[in-house]
C-alpha cells in the first residue's frame, strides 16, 4: 500500500474516496480539500478544490456526499500516478 502525502498542504495523506451522488472515485486530501480525478497525476499544480468540483456538478461541497474507499489511502500502484 502506498501512502502519499498531499503535495498541496503537506499536512495529511491523500485518500481514495467515492463521491456518492456521482458514483465516482477520486483522490482527496481531508486537510485542504484538494481533489484529483483518478486518471490525473497527484501533483501540487493540478488539484481541484473539492467544493468547486462539486459545484460544477450542481452539489454543495458537503463531506456527507463522500465515503472513504479504504483506510490505507491510495490502495495500489495502479491507483497512484506520479508525474
Amino acid at each position: 500500500m502506498i501512502k502519499q502525502v498531499c503535495p498541496r498542504c503537506k499536512q495529511d495523506y491523500i485518500h481514495k474516496v467515492k463521491i456518492i451522488p456521482l458514483s465516482k472515485f477520486v483522490f482527496l486530501c481531508a486537510e485542504c480539500d484538494a481533489l484529483w480525478e483518478m486518471e490525473m497525476p497527484v501533483t501540487q499544480k493540478n488539484y481541484t478544490d473539492f467544493g468547486n468540483y462539486m459545484k460544477g456538478y450542481g452539489y454543495s461541497g458537503d463531506w456527507s456526499l463522500i465515503e472513504k474507499y479504504n483506510s490505507d489511502n491510495i490502495n495500489s500502484e495502479e491507483d497512484y500516478k506520479s508525474p
